[in-house]
């Protein structure tokens, strides 16, 4: 499972988690280390910096052999871990990418702008339009050092998280590059996993090996706990490959 749990907290959220109970599990935007301290008496799970006040975490059924974070890219935007499964070693790696930094207010705007005044109005989409340019140009830069380091990878790997990109970016196809997409496998027609109005963007994504099997797909747009929406596949994993 991958999930980016930004408004995930208490009780309900890490009763969500135990209900699924997953073997390998992803989460990007824990915000203080309550959940992160319950879910760590269930899992083996990567350390993460003391002065982090947001974390990103890989929890494990398995045991962890090594972890650590990416270098070019703030720890609490990449973080990975070894797995050993069986007799092999399994490469897990938890993403949470540049966002655009749109806020509901940019979005109110852009679909109402009529109403305001033309310098305002410049002024807005300025501001918007420079954002958006400055944090694509982020991403682009974890994405190259997020590639680089999957290439020189020596295991099987599996790559989740928040890519706060679609599909069609440079973002996704620099991080694709050489692996498959879970959904592209096994999803049944559309998916989203955003919770924005219009239901379009899928931008969190799990991401595996070709050697590793994906035997099942799918986004729960049932729990609404946060503003993105789980990710779960199944996998099968075959010895020595």
């Amino acid at each position: 499972m991958s999930y980016n749990v930004h408004a995930g907290k208490g009780e309900e959220f890490i009763s969500y988690i135990e209900k699924h109970n997953p073997d390998i599990l992803c989460l990007q935007e824990i915000y203080g280390r309550d959940n992160a301290a319950i879910l760590g008496e269930k899992y083996q799970s990567t350390k993460q910096d003391d002065d982090s006040s947001i974390s990103n975490h890989i929890f494990s059924r398995y045991r962890i052999i090594r972890s650590g974070g990416i270098e070019g890219v703030l720890r609490q935007n990449g973080v990975w871990a070894d797995l050993k499964i069986k007799d092999d070693t399994i490469r897990v790696v938890s993403l949470h990418l540049q966002s655009t930094s749109i806020r509901p207010e940019d979005t109110q705007f852009l679909e109402k702008h009529e109403y305001i005044l033309d310098k305002e109005r410049d002024s807005k989409l300025r501001s918007i339009v420079e954002r958006l340019v400055e944090n694509n140009r982020k991403r682009a830069l974890q994405a190259d050092a997020v590639a680089d380091f999957l290439e020189k990878s020596p295991y099987q790997t599996i790559v989740c998280g928040d890519f706060n990109d679609v599909p069609l970016s440079y973002t996704y196809n620099r991080i694709a590059g050489g692996l498959d997409d879970t959904f592209s496998k096994q999803a049944d027609g559309f998916a989203y996993t955003y919770n924005t109005r219009y239901h379009l963007l899928r931008i969190d994504n799990i991401l595996v090996s070709p050697s590793i099997e994906v035997v099942s797909y799918e986004v729960d747009n049932k729990i609404e706990l946060s503003d993105h929406y789980p990710v779960v596949s199944r996998m099968k994993i075959e010895a020595n490959k």
